[in-house]
């Protein structure tokens, strides 16, 4: 069955993929960031917080006043922005696996099905 392609958005794909396959491209800073990202996340889909969210995210920030500037402000084109310059940098080492037939970013870099137009290229 095929997801709903309104919900596909070419860059948010790209950091969740490049965020679970290739986590060690990232640098430190922005591995934090991501992980503050995750516990944000987590909570707004939640009808009761995480006690311990807060004093996770102090430790990811560990006292940095840069981390704690990128989180108050734009995470998702700081994420954006870290995802462009791992494939910039990096393309050697990243296969990103798209559909032939939408050139969407398949769930896995092995993947034969996409779960958005529902293709198979076994």
């Amino acid at each position: 069955m095929a997801e709903d392609s309104e919900d596909y958005h070419d860059d948010t794909a790209l950091r969740w993929y490049l965020n679970a396959y290739y986590p060690h491209l990232f640098s430190d800073e922005e591995r934090c960031v991501i992980a503050i990202a995750v516990l944000r996340n987590k909570q707004s889909h939640r009808e009761t917080p995480i006690d311990h969210a807060k004093d996770d995210i102090e430790s990811y920030i560990n006292g940095s006043d840069r981390i704690r500037q990128i989180i108050e402000g734009d995470i998702e084109s700081y994420l954006d922005d870290a995802a462009r310059r791992i494939i910039s940098q990096k393309r050697e080492d990243v296969f990103i696996n798209r559909c032939p037939a939408c050139q969407r970013i398949v769930r896995t870099p092995v993947a034969k099905q996409c779960l958005w137009c529902g293709h198979d290229w076994h």
